[in-house]
């Protein structure tokens, strides 16, 4: 039985033949309560879908349970034309019903672009409303910019590209927060802190960021790029903000490939610690240009399989932890 607890996994599912988005529900202790995939088609066969992020709505009128809101991707295998996934479910069940359930593709063409996080705004105007970030990719040049949307799964209010329309650089946004609490530095409650990499178009050297923009035009307010800014590759995933008074400010986590720990590991956990304007030891200013889109939205109505689920045995790892500051 769905209970607040339960657990909620988003992904994909490789059947033999081909790549579904994938969700699925377990109780607090991982005892499976529903698992589907997603299996979309084009006009030229499969389609090549997976999410990477989720969150549960707002419940609304009797529900008890939010509707599961997931992103990712959908590829058409043939052309290759890679878009956003946006999905919104029942949160009892997995079952797309009647509005506003349902599945979109988003994007434009012959750009491509892919989700990575979505949130639900509280805050007015725009309580309710999804934002969903990722990157979109300019062609011929193949440099990525950070893509923002504002809307629901199926229809987007607002959308913008981010970076440098040069595409001398590459961007991409990975995770998103809403500014719930009066912090300063610049940023409204309201605001959405996002996080990523920034760097060189073909190049190995990428800095985190960490980058605020407002909530109505998706335009930027200030930005910060966290790295040694030259040859190493840190990435910021995930993002959260500090509440007032401790003092203020926001913590990116992500990866960097500079082996500190001398373990021979590929990449090692990166941390970031921020003031309320964004600001660390070492950060570098970063304002991104922004490009209003016009990018429409395509409904899907994709089959539901529930795959043969497998747990795997897991195992205690403990990192090697010590203070480590990435500047120039």
């Amino acid at each position: 039985m769905t209970a607040p607890g339960d657990l909620v996994v988003a992904g994909e599912s490789h059947n033999g033949a081909n790549y579904d988005a994938f969700l699925m529900r377990t109780t607090a202790g991982g005892i499976p309560i529903w698992n589907w995939a997603y299996d979309n088609s084009s006009t030229w066969g499969p389609a090549r879908d997976g999410f990477a992020a989720l969150t549960e709505a707002v419940p609304f009128g009797s529900q008890i349970t939010g509707d599961l809101v997931a992103v990712g991707r959908y590829t058409d295998q043939t052309v290759v034309d890679r878009q956003g996934l946006a999905a919104r479910v029942d949160g009892n069940t997995g079952i797309i019903g009647a509005a506003p359930q349902c599945m979109a593709q988003h994007g434009g063409n012959p750009s491509e672009e892919f989700y990575f996080s979505v949130a639900q705004l509280v805050t007015p105007p725009f309580a309710g409303q999804f934002v969903m970030v990722g990157a979109t990719t300019l062609h011929p040049t193949w440099a990525d910019d950070v893509w923002l949307t504002r809307g629901t799964p199926c229809f987007q209010v607002a959308q913008v590209r981010l970076g440098q329309s040069a595409g001398v650089t590459t961007e991409a946004g990975r995770d998103l927060r809403e500014v719930l609490s009066p912090i300063g530095g610049g940023a409204a409650v309201g605001d959405l802190a996002i996080t990523g990499y920034h760097g060189p178009t073909g190049g190995a050297s990428r800095d985190a960021f960490l980058l605020l923009v407002r909530p109505g035009n998706l335009f930027p307010v200030f930005g910060n790029l966290y790295g040694d800014h030259a040859l190493n590759n840190e990435i910021g995933v995930s993002l959260a903000q500090i509440p007032a008074g401790v003092p203020p400010g926001f913590i990116i986590a992500g990866t960097t490939p500079t082996d500190w720990a001398g373990a021979g590991d590929p990449s090692d956990l990166f941390l970031v610690n921020t003031d309320a304007a964004g600001h660390s030891r070492c950060d570098h200013p970063w304002l991104p240009n922004p490009v209003n889109l016009n990018w429409g939205s395509v409904l899907l109505s994709p089959s539901l399989r529930s795959p043969v689920q497998s747990f795997p045995v897991a195992s205690l790892h403990l990192p090697v932890a010590a203070p480590w500051l990435v500047c120039p």
